[in-house]
Parts: C-alpha cells; structure tokens; sequence
C-alpha cells in the first residue's frame, strides 16, 4: 500500500514487524521525525497504535501515521500590535523566501517610503484607509479590500489618512532570501 501524496491522515498502512527490543519498536504517541514506510518519506508523523499482537521472536503492532501539520491557518486579529509611539509590524512567519507580518497604523501614523532591493512587498488592506507612497511625490488612495505590490527597488509606504485603524497583512518575497531594506523619498 502506498502513501498518499500530502496526507493528513494515512490510515492502516502497515503491520510492522520487529524484534521485541525498545531500541526499534515504535509505541503510541511517538514521533517518527523522519524516516521511510513504503519507500515514502515520512517527516513529522504522529505514531498511533491500533492493535498489538505477539509471538516469542516477533512484536508485531498496526499502526495509524498521522502527519503533523505545520500551521497555515493564521489570525490577522491575533497579530495586531496597536502602538501610541511608531506603528508595529508583527511577524506572521519568516521563513527564506518570504516574511509575512501584520501592520497596525493608527489615525495620522505613518509607515516611512522605503524600498526592498531584493524583493516585492505586497499589501493586502483589511481596514482603514491610508495614501500610498510610490514615489516621486505620487500617491494613491487605498482602502480595505485592496491590494498595493511594490516591485523589488519600488517606493512604498503610508499615512493613515483615516479616523480609524490601517490594519494591512505585508508579504515581502525574495528569490535570495534577502529583500534588504532602505529608507525612501516619498
């Protein structure tokens, strides 16, 4: 029986046959970190027993291998920062081609005009509204429901030009793993 590709579940896959030692039998709630079944993989699987049976030369067990899922489900409500002083950008996930992180902007604060390099910042507005920086003296109006992508080396920032919060999810990505960061003209 093979693995299904991405599983979250795997049902009854295998009896697994060792010698009675507590070196090589895996038990209930443990962790198989990495290692293979089937020729598959398997990275950050959950071990549960089903069903145990012996014999004096062997220990066999069925298993469940349940796959722990790394989060992908976030809260943009849970990362926002309010702050009196500069706004706060809370970091969502880091990982080497991207970080995401939750800007929270109150009325008449200002995110400075600032460049990546190296890599493209997306905004996705959730509240609020703010003007844009582009650069050049250009800005734009945006509101909640809308998408701002500054390209590597573009202008970007804002002002909360709003009586309520800019609430924003930013996602900086970068081929090198380094977007770099520096200050602009507005």
């Amino acid at each position: 029986m093979q693995i299904p590709p991405n599983p979250v579940q795997i049902t009854l896959l295998s009896t697994v046959k060792s010698k009675r030692t507590t070196s090589n039998n895996l038990h209930g709630g443990d962790k198989v970190t990495e290692g293979t079944l089937f020729g598959k993989h398997l990275h950050n699987y959950r071990v549960r027993t089903l069903r145990y049976s012996c014999s004096v030369e062997t220990f066999q067990t069925n298993y469940i291998f349940t796959k722990e899922m790394e989060p992908r489900i976030f809260s943009v409500e849970k990362h926002i920062r309010p702050s009196d002083g500069e706004p706060i950008r809370s970091v969502v996930l880091a990982t080497k081609d991207s970080t995401v992180v939750v800007w929270h902007a109150h009325p008449g604060q200002e995110i400075a005009a600032h460049i990546h390099p190296h890599g493209q910042d997306t905004w996705t507005v959730i509240s609020g509204e703010a003007e844009y920086y582009q650069g050049d003296g250009m800005v734009a109006h945006l509101k909640a429901g809308d998408i701002a992508i500054a390209k590597p080396g573009q202008v970007h920032g804002a002002l909360n030009s709003s009586s309520v919060p800019f609430v924003f999810v930013s996602v900086v990505a970068s081929a090198s793993g380094n977007a770099g960061f520096a200050v602009a003209e507005k």
